[in-house]
């Protein structure tokens, strides 16, 4: 790594990043040694050395013979410097990046390309979770079993309603193994199995919200998948509404039976698609 190209990458130019790198090698030097030492003219080493000193990074030290020379301050403080400065210039752009966020609805629709990337995208909601996480899905589950499982020993509630190919039943799992996690709290993990062909799906597809706050959906569509990421208040909610209500339609089926569904459909397209 050289120096001289990091320098630059923090406001230096060039000529500047030379000349402090001099002045900090050899204290007390004029412009007329330093243009000898870098061969640089020594135009540019004056009007680098009047750059310097307005920033601060270089001061000047009178001489009997009435000619300035250089020295440099302490790089500790340019580096305390430039910190606060790049600390700043980020605070600013995150308020100007939230700003045009918040114009957009908090929405973003995107496309993921392959299930690998839509499963890591499922991890990183379940494990930047704080509260809460419901999950509606037939993907399999396992495939995100572990994040899962360290959430819940975590205190992180999570309701998943799976209506995939297999039953899934986690704490009974971790019952049987016998490998009882320290805290693991049984009660923080909901797992409904749906039985009905109605919940059945053939394309992959995944609902999902975490805190109340974020909230994503994503279904597959040929070869890869499409989906939506909002932390807009009503789109959440109506995830997490969706996501509700078919645990409560799986827990009626329970207890009336299939046939509660043949008094409850209502003959739309929408349920002819399903």
């Amino acid at each position: 790594m050289d120096i001289i190209s990091e320098l630059q990458k923090f406001g230096f130019s060039k000529v500047e990043a030379e000349v402090y790198m001099e002045v900090l090698n050899v204290p007390m030097s004029n412009g007329t040694q330093i243009s000898k030492k870098t061969d640089i003219s020594r135009s540019a080493i004056y009007n680098a050395l009047e750059r310097l000193c307005e920033k601060g990074y270089i001061y000047t030290v009178p001489t009997e013979e009435d000619k300035k020379n250089y020295m440099a301050t302490e790089p500790m403080e340019i580096i305390s410097k430039l910190k606060e400065e790049w600390q700043n210039k980020a605070e600013f752009l995150e308020k100007e990046f939230l700003k045009i966020r918040n114009k957009t609805g908090e929405t973003r629709f995107y496309e993921l390309y392959s299930e690998e990337s839509l499963i890591l995208k499922i991890k990183e909601m379940i494990l930047n979770a704080s509260d809460e996480v419901y999950i509606s899905t037939n993907i399999d589950i396992y495939l995100f079993r572990e994040e899962i499982l360290k959430m819940v020993k975590a205190g992180i509630k999570i309701f998943i309603f799976n209506y995939g190919e297999m039953i899934v039943d986690f704490n009974k799992e971790v019952s049987e193994s016998g490998n009882i996690f320290e805290n693991y709290n049984v009660y923080n993990l909901k797992i409904y199995n749906a039985y009905n062909k109605f919940f059945k799906k053939e394309e992959k597809e995944i609902i999902m919200v975490s805190d109340i706050v974020k909230g994503f959906s994503c279904e597959e569509a040929g070869e890869g998948f499409v989906g939506m990421s909002t932390e807009n208040k009503i789109l959440v909610k109506v995830l997490a509404e969706n996501i509700h209500n078919n645990i409560y339609v799986n827990k009626i089926e329970r207890v009336y039976g299939e046939e509660v569904f043949e008094e409850t459909f209502i003959e739309s397209v929408f349920e002819k698609k399903k």
